[in-house]
């Protein structure tokens, strides 16, 4: 099987809460081989417990890549004032060599630019040599800036700026664009806007989505704003069905707004609709 057919069966999305585990088993086989190379402490900080995973969906986003459903990579981020600090990547060593890093750098900056942020910053420790050719090829540069130690190990941070400066023609064109187009000039809140303003974490909402649908298990999620409210917005399939249930859960007061339960033929509906707009 080629390059191109193994990345078709990779699929990568935010992660559930109920992937702690298997995402801290990714981190543990991922960096086992260069245990002797860190310090005790900084062992244990860079393979977090499920415990500890659990707790990054109250600090920010975390996605999973899957290949034939089975989770083989991972990757964190967290806000830093007007930068987005990227933590705990790996990726199974098995499953390395198809691209999934990239992949998973690739949502994260995504993440980033919709959020208006104006860098990627990460730190690394001068030994994982793969790890530092895929961030350079992606665009990271080494900066001056701290950490330089992670419990007795040496650190360096790496930097990707993501807004540059544009000139006034260029903003004041694309105003006229914006005007033209939609007749107003108002944009839509960010994912990142809408999860400041959200007083219930994801993981708290999916629990009480996944509350509803007995042994349902979370296809997709993401925050939005519906009617004038800020919602997580939870797909959840079933086995033993192709339907989905959608499921809308109040931001701010973790109340269920809506079950909608979606046919095959609803889904695919849907999406033709979405492909016309």
């Amino acid at each position: 099987m080629s390059r191109s057919e193994r990345q078709c069966n990779i699929e990568t999305r935010l992660a559930s809460v109920d992937e702690a585990a298997s995402i801290a088993s990714v981190l543990h086989q991922a960096f086992i081989q260069y245990e002797s190379l860190y310090a005790a402490a900084a062992f244990a900080i860079t393979t977090p417990t499920p415990g500890e995973i659990d707790q990054r969906w109250n600090e920010g986003p975390v996605w999973s890549a899957l290949q034939n459903g089975r989770l083989v990579g991972t990757v964190a981020a967290v806000a830093k004032d007007d930068a987005l600090s990227i933590r705990s990547m790996a990726v199974l060593p098995s499953a390395r060599g198809q691209g999934i890093g990239k992949i998973l750098l690739a949502d994260v900056e995504r993440f980033a630019r919709a959020g208006g942020f104006r860098r990627l910053l990460l730190s690394t420790t001068p030994f994982l040599d793969d790890a530092i050719h895929l961030y350079e090829r992606f665009g990271f540069e080494r900066t001056l800036d701290g950490p330089h130690d992670l419990a007795g190990t040496p650190l360096f941070t790496m930097e990707k700026k993501l807004m540059k400066r544009i000139s006034m023609f260029s903003l004041t064109f694309g105003m006229v664009l914006g005007f033209a187009a939609t007749g107003t000039f108002a944009a839509q809140p960010s994912e990142v806007e809408l999860m400041k303003q959200a007083k219930i974490t994801k993981g708290k909402a999916e629990q009480l989505a996944l509350a509803k649908v007995s042994h349902g298990i979370v296809k997709s999620a993401e925050i939005e704003k519906e009617k004038g409210r800020i919602v997580w917005s939870f797909d959840i399939a079933r086995p033993g069905t192709h339907d989905i249930t959608e499921i809308l859960v109040d931001a701010k007061t973790g109340k269920i707004i809506s079950t909608q339960t979606e046919s095959p033929r609803d889904q695919a509906k849907e999406a033709a609709a979405d492909k016309k707009r």
